[in-house]
């Protein structure tokens, strides 16, 4: 069963030496609600320090024939409303057309709107939340992308993504044991206690669980990565003769 918010806060209340709470949301207890305000900082502060795989959700959107495709919290909506944080780099693809469609830095964007040359494939940006493409794509075609949510925590009876704790059953889509070190150091810092190994302790597993979070492209120094060609496909190792 994943751990949920009650469960975290009387684990964390035992390894203290700290009366155990019964419930935490509706707690009365100012000691246990310090806690959970602790924890949902903890939490937060974990999920923007990287494009967590756990967090990462994809949209199909289908274009409009017009720049302005709309605002992007409410494009991606259908996955969870208002939690969209970031996009995910060259992940956008016009599956329509079988072809990326690439980010533009403000620079490029104002030199392609002062001239009268169009690209020949559209780009996109963000501004104010709107997601603009350019030039003008037709409407009806099927975009897709991925993008990582600033919420980590599930509900714990209809099990969507939200914001805040409104149940005791809620889970974490965030790693555990690194959401169980950021409240340690940040409650040991709040008591004005010495926090300084929980600090580096925290620190060091969130480099190393960054690290292989998400795959990665194999590197090819000698430029021999394979790629899909027209013609008859060998495979690599042994075969009959």
């Amino acid at each position: 069963m994943a751990q949920n918010l009650l469960n975290e806060v009387q684990d964390f209340c035992e390894r203290m030496l700290l009366p155990i709470p019964q419930t935490v949301v509706e707690s009365n207890d100012a000691q246990v609600q310090q806690i959970k305000s602790i924890l949902y900082e903890a939490g937060n502060s974990l999920a923007i320090r990287g494009e967590w795989s756990r967090l990462t959700h994809e949209t199909v959107h289908t274009t409009v024939a017009q720049e302005d495709q709309g605002n992007i919290y409410e494009i991606t909506a259908g996955n969870a409303a208002t939690a969209f944080r970031k996009m995910k780099n060259e992940t956008m693809w016009d599956r329509t057309d079988r072809l990326p469609v690439w980010p533009i830095n403000p620079v490029h964007w104002q030199r392609i709107k002062s001239i009268a040359a169009a690209m020949p494939r559209y780009r996109y940006r963000l501004v104010r939340a709107r997601l603009l493409f350019t030039p003008t794509p037709p409407a009806g075609h099927q975009v897709a992308f991925e993008w990582v949510s600033k919420w980590w925590i599930q509900d714990g009876t209809s099990g969507t993504i939200k914001e805040r704790f409104t149940l005791d059953t809620d889970s974490f889509l965030v790693e555990r044991e690194l959401l169980k070190l950021g409240l340690a150091w940040r409650w040991r810092k709040a008591k004005g206690m010495d926090y300084a190994e929980e600090y580096e302790e925290y620190e060091s597993r969130l480099a190393e669980t960054l690290g292989h979070d998400v795959t990665r492209d194999t590197i090819y120094l000698d430029q021999t990565e394979p790629r899909a060609r027209p013609g008859v496909c060998v495979p690599d190792y042994s075969w009959d003769l």
